[in-house]
């Protein structure tokens, strides 16, 4: 018999575009009722053979498995958030400061010929509830714009 495995797509997505792949129906089906809960378009599975999956397998099942959500979280750059954290992200890595370095400088760039450029930082957060979520967004903001000495507020008026 062929091993299959579950694939976690957005239930409203046509195409059916893989999220994240998982061995064990028990561990998807728990991420989807708390994805569902939120969700703008809820969450679904699909099961395929084991060879058809291009995705790492079982990658973030201990991170369910122990109890986590990922909300994806994006930011303005002074704070606030840029769109709603009911969505749920194609990517569930979250981000390092390192992962975000090509964009804050494309962003910079953008705003030296824009000021009025609005630009974000966030991603997926693997955690308890979304303040956390918005927290570790807001944190990795602080990281970065430090790092690239990027103002936490507007210096226009």
């Amino acid at each position: 018999m062929d091993k299959t495995v579950f694939i976690l797509y957005r239930g409203d997505d046509d195409q059916q575009t893989p999220i994240a792949a998982f061995s064990e129906l028990e561990v998807i089906e728990t991420l989807i009722a708390k994805l569902n809960r939120f969700i703008e378009g809820g969450a679904d599975l699909k099961t395929i053979p084991l060879q058809h999956c291009k995705l790492e397998v079982d990658k973030y099942a201990d991170l369910v498995k122990s109890g986590k959500t990922p909300y994806y979280i994006s930011l303005h750059r002074d704070g606030g958030l840029f769109d709603p954290w009911d969505l749920l992200s194609d990517n569930l890595d979250e981000p390092t400061p390192e992962s975000y370095f090509d964009h804050i400088i494309a962003m910079r760039d953008a705003e030296t010929i824009n000021p009025d450029k609005q630009w974000g930082v966030g991603g997926t957060f693997w955690v308890d509830d979304p303040k956390q979520a918005i927290k570790k967004a807001n944190d990795l903001r602080k990281v970065l714009f430090k790092k690239f000495k990027v103002p936490l507020t507007r210096d226009r008026h």
